[in-house]
């Protein structure tokens, strides 16, 4: 839905640089406070939007009904921050503001040679994650598209504006700069499809070049080569199992495996504890078990017996008591821990709770 959204904006903004449409500026504003509202770091996807908008209007140098075109511009903005918080309202008085502001999932460098070297890593994570599962030659080919593509968008700014590429940076690194933390390599999947769609607008530039001829099927022909790949590429996902072997910090591969033994041990009064993400994955299977997920999100308060879930092959029981302590501080526990299981990459260990 996220990724729907986010092409839905681009897609009106591309009528609205040369149409002010009051409508349209309307239905932009309520996608954009959609998107923020699904995921903050949408800001990085709506900040490039409404930045392609004005330099591309600034660029184009049009004076037609410019003095309408910049108060819906103003009032789609202003519209969308209303709703957003709106919406956010809720979780604002009902936990403030540290929650969102400081969000667990992003790296926090102390300093400014740690926030480039976490820059350079980024880069270098989004690009593997953008070719998992791709053959080299094919992530060449793409790469060679997306870069053809920019050229011709160069060459028909005065037409069509800016290339997205442009104000994407001038938005993105200035914000990374001010909320001082280097995202994590999935906040940037949102541009993916953009990617993917500039390089086969290259691809296809390409081959029109090379023929020096008409082709009048050749974007139907380049669809269905895509599609062909798209619905190969889901295959390879399946049958190799390559989700459970992404990059992301706090995937479960034993999720099955822990919900079965959760399942059959779990007793009224106990609390599963976890990193979030994990505890994420563990809830979906708690539902397809119908086990009761109170398990999982009982207060401190509730819990007579803890159990504490860790990824062993990137997490310690220290790290993860550390963790757990910050995210309930109300909670103490007793004793060292008790092994119950060991998975192949998951570990139980059951504790006594003290309430202080």
């Amino acid at each position: 839905m996220l990724f729907t959204t986010f092409l839905l904006m681009l897609l009106l903004a591309r009528y609205l640089l040369m149409h002010s449409n009051l409508f349209g500026w309307a239905i932009l504003a309520v996608l954009s406070a959609l998107g923020l509202f699904t995921i903050p770091t949408m800001l990085y996807g709506y900040g490039t939007v409404m930045g392609w908008l004005l330099l591309s209007r600034r660029a184009l140098r049009s004076t037609k009904s410019d003095g309408n075109w910049w108060r819906g511009f103003l009032l789609s903005a202003a519209i969308a921050v209303i709703i957003t918080g709106m919406l956010y309202l809720p979780a604002f008085v009902g936990s403030g503001a540290n929650p969102m502001a400081g969000q667990p999932d992003e790296i926090k460098p102390g300093t400014l040679i740690g926030l480039l070297a976490g820059l350079g890593s980024m880069f270098t994570a989004v690009w593997n994650q953008w070719n998992r599962d791709l053959p080299l030659a094919l992530q060449a080919v793409l790469a060679v598209g997306f870069i053809a593509s920019q050229v011709v968008a160069f060459r028909q700014i005065r037409n069509r504006g800016l290339p997205l590429v442009i104000p994407a940076v001038l938005w993105c690194m200035p914000m990374v700069f001010a909320v001082w933390m280097v995202p994590y390599p999935r906040v940037w999947l949102l541009f993916l499809p953009v990617y993917l769609g500039l390089a086969s607008a290259g691809l296809l530039s390409i081959a029109r070049a090379v023929v020096k001829r008409p082709l009048p099927h050749a974007a139907m022909l380049l669809g269905a080569v895509v599609l062909c790949g798209s619905g190969w590429l889901q295959a390879q996902v399946v049958l190799e199992r390559a989700a459970y072997c992404r990059e992301e910090r706090w995937p479960l591969p034993d999720a099955e495996e822990v919900t079965a033994y959760l399942r059959d041990n779990l007793r009224e009064g106990d609390r599963v504890y976890g990193h979030r993400a994990t505890l994420c994955i563990l809830e979906y299977y708690f539902g397809e078990n119908e086990m009761d997920t109170s398990h999982i999100y009982a207060t401190p308060q509730n819990a007579r017996r803890v159990i504490v879930l860790l990824r062993t092959d990137i997490e310690t029981l220290d790290s993860t008591l550390s963790y757990l302590s910050k995210q309930q501080p109300d909670l103490s526990l007793q004793g060292d821990g008790r092994l119950l299981r060991t998975f192949p990459k998951a570990a139980l260990y059951e504790f006594v709770a003290s309430d202080e």
